[in-house]
């Protein structure tokens, strides 16, 4: 984008002046650096400090050299992000060193640092834009909820809610078909073999229905042949005493018959 392009150069042109300049004249800037670096060397482990140059002036090379070379990365669009972060780091002890309004005594110098101090916070808050600067592609955070929220609707669009009750059913409907469809054949197997089963044990007990049905009938047939006078002598006995009662009815019985004669 045009904007970028332009914008660029011109964030990073105080940094790669700045950056030859120390490198052409470490000393101009030594002395204001050597209370920093002492104060970092003191404060360090004895082991990380060992093998550390306690001389400003490198300090200063390798702070310009940074800054040129972040500089001239941002200014040309190479890896224009991480070159915004890396300036950032390198104004951060630039401004504390140099620019420490509060400790200087004489008005006109704390005027000027403060001035120079706000300047260096706007570079800041510049070099942060940069960083953060996608050129319209998405970032990392956007691609982790977009992530997430493809992950959530793919969840839900399997689990069956309150606002799609037909969806739910179909789906059922589809799946109950499905596992019928695939069961099928089983089922008849299943069929087959019982009903073979059953017709077995049908036949088997049929056999056995009739042989008792046999025995019971003999049994029956039986008794009656035995019982068969005294059944026959109390129907005789029966039969004359309605004869009976027909010929000489008792009054009850007579008025009975007249009502319903009536």
């Amino acid at each position: 984008m045009l904007v970028r392009r332009v914008a660029r150069p011109m964030l990073s042109s105080i940094f790669i002046a700045a950056g030859v300049d120390g490198l052409r004249r470490p000393a101009a800037s030594a002395d204001v650096a050597e209370p920093l670096v002492n104060n970092l060397l003191d404060s360090a482990p004895d082991s990380a400090t060992r093998y550390l140059p306690r001389d400003p002036q490198t300090y200063v090379r390798v702070h310009a050299a940074t800054q040129l070379v972040a500089g001239l990365a941002l200014a040309s669009g190479r890896f224009p992000r991480v070159s915004a972060w890396t300036l950032a780091g390198t104004l951060v002890p630039v401004t504390l060193a140099d620019q420490a309004f509060w400790r200087e005594p004489d008005p006109d110098l704390k005027l000027q640092q403060k001035a120079h101090f706000w300047k260096n916070i706007s570079l800041l808050g510049g070099l942060i834009i940069a960083g953060i600067d996608t050129e319209g592609r998405p970032g990392l955070s956007w691609r982790a909820r977009r992530v997430a929220g493809d992950a959530v609707a793919a969840v839900t669009s399997v689990i069956p809610g309150e606002d799609h009750p037909s969806h739910s059913l179909q789906t059922k409907a589809a799946e109950f078909g499905e596992t019928v469809r695939e069961k099928a054949p089983v089922i008849a197997e299943y069929a087959r073999e019982r009903g073979a089963e059953l017709a077995e044990t049908a036949q088997r007990r049929g056999s056995q229905l009739t042989e008792i049905a046999s025995q019971r009938g003999s049994e029956l047939a039986e008794l009656l042949s035995e019982r068969g006078s005294e059944l026959a002598s109390a129907a005789d006995k029966g039969r004359h005493h309605l004869e009976a009662l027909a010929a000489d009815p008792p009054p009850k019985l007579r008025r009975l018959a007249r009502a319903f004669g009536r």
